[in-house]
């Protein structure tokens, strides 16, 4: 099955199937069609699949490298998962890197965050999402964010989105030196 929306902000999910040039059937799970949509129409189109597991995409990417002459060695990781469901989407993103060089103190940089975003039919959209940091270089040992927008989409079409939003975010933060800050933004 797929979720498809169009210009309008109308959403269908269930499985395609080709009427004529430039359209497009939605059938039900019987194989009824739905609505018949130009393709022209549609401006967005994701597999929706059957099982927890199959709704996973991620990504995992690990490197590496030294450079003798000057001694310094760099590991890094970044990964993402999303799962999406017709109404949302929940995601995470974590990356580390790590520096080291001879005579000198490591470095390191570590970052977390979750999100979920809740699609509306109307165009609407509401994303509460977390971040967690830390990076001795920058100044601060841990940083910690959470956060609400709301959006709605003025513009959907197939070569331009526009979505306008604004949120609150509350953010706390630990130095390496000095007292923790707490900030609304």
């Amino acid at each position: 099955a797929f979720d498809v929306t169009t210009e309008t902000g109308d959403a269908y999910v269930g499985r395609l199937q080709t009427r004529f040039a430039g359209q497009v059937d939605v059938l039900d799970d019987r194989g009824v069609s739905v609505v018949t949509l130009a393709l022209i129409e549609v401006v967005y189109l994701a597999p929706i699949r059957t099982s927890f597991v199959k709704n996973l995409d991620g990504s995992v990417s690990v490197g590496g490298s030294y450079t003798q002459s000057s001694g310094i060695a760099q590991m890094s990781f970044d990964g993402s998962i999303t799962y999406r469901q017709p109404s949302f989407e929940a995601s995470a993103h974590g990356s580390a890197s790590i520096t080291s060089q001879e005579d000198a103190e490591d470095s390191s940089r570590y970052s977390l965050n979750f999100g979920y975003r809740r699609i509306r039919q109307n165009g609407w959209m509401v994303t509460p999402f977390g971040l967690i940091e830390s990076n001795r270089d920058l100044g601060y040992s841990l940083r910690s964010t959470g956060a609400l927008a709301l959006g709605r989409y003025l513009v959907r079409s197939n070569r331009s989105r526009l979505l306008l939003g604004g949120g609150l975010a509350v953010n706390r933060e630990v130095p390496v030196d000095g007292e923790t800050t707490t900030n609304l933004d």
